[in-house]
Parts: C-alpha cells; sequence; structure tokens
C-alpha cells in the first residue's frame, strides 16, 4: 500500500480505515469484503462499516449479491 497516498487522503477527511480500503480498491479493481479484508491488512470487523461510508462518500460501490463485491 502506498503511504503517501493514504495520509494525502487522510489530510482530505477520509479516516485511517477509509484511506487503507481505498487506495487497495483502486489498486486491485472489483475485490470482495474479505480480500480487502486481506490486502489493505484491515480488521475484518471494521471492513463493512468501512466500506458503507465510503459508499455513503459516493466513492465506492457495492454490488447486492454475495459475496459482496466492491470497487472504487
Amino acid at each position: 500500500m502506498e503511504p503517501s497516498l493514504t495520509v494525502s487522503l487522510e489530510e482530505f477527511g477520509l479516516s485511517k480505515y477509509e484511506a487503507q480500503a481505498y487506495v487497495t480498491l483502486i489498486s486491485k479493481g472489483t475485490i470482495s469484503a474479505s480480500e480487502l479484508a486481506y490486502y489493505s491488512e484491515l480488521p475484518r470487523t471494521k471492513v463493512y462499516p468501512t466500506l458503507l461510508k465510503l459508499e455513503k462518500k459516493r466513492l465506492v460501490i457495492i454490488s447486492k449479491s454475495k459475496p459482496i463485491m466492491c470497487t472504487a
């Protein structure tokens, strides 16, 4: 993960977890929530709340399928 990019995103108002998730989604494309947890090193319990916050900010799209897929 690109540390300087996550710091910049935090300066724009994203939380640490939101910035980590967003950078991961940009670099990996469409991935499942479990893959997001793995690649971004987010705690599994924080993945869904973080995705919902990013969706509310219109930064990600979350599919309604199972498993949930997300893309930036």
